[in-house]
């Protein structure tokens, strides 16, 4: 049977998560999604050129920081 799921790529073995071959991609998988207020698309720091989905930070929705002010401490 074919795979159902024609913009999901693998998953990314360190992360645990899905791999996406763009954002654009990720962002069309996110939509679909019934609760992805609080969820955002965001690179994988360890395969370049792929995308990952994810929670954001509480801090972010709190308005606090971004989430890149979040991570941006993060190595």
């Amino acid at each position: 049977m074919a795979d159902q799921r024609p913009n999901y790529i693998g998953y990314c073995d360190t992360h645990r998560k899905r791999l996406y071959p763009s954002r654009k991609q990720a962002k069309q998988h996110l939509r679909q999604l019934p609760r992805n207020k609080r969820m955002r698309e965001y690179p994988c720091d360890l395969v370049v050129g792929h995308w990952h989905i994810g929670h954001l930070p509480l801090a972010a929705v709190e308005g606090r920081l971004s989430a890149r002010e979040v991570y941006e401490d993060r190595p």
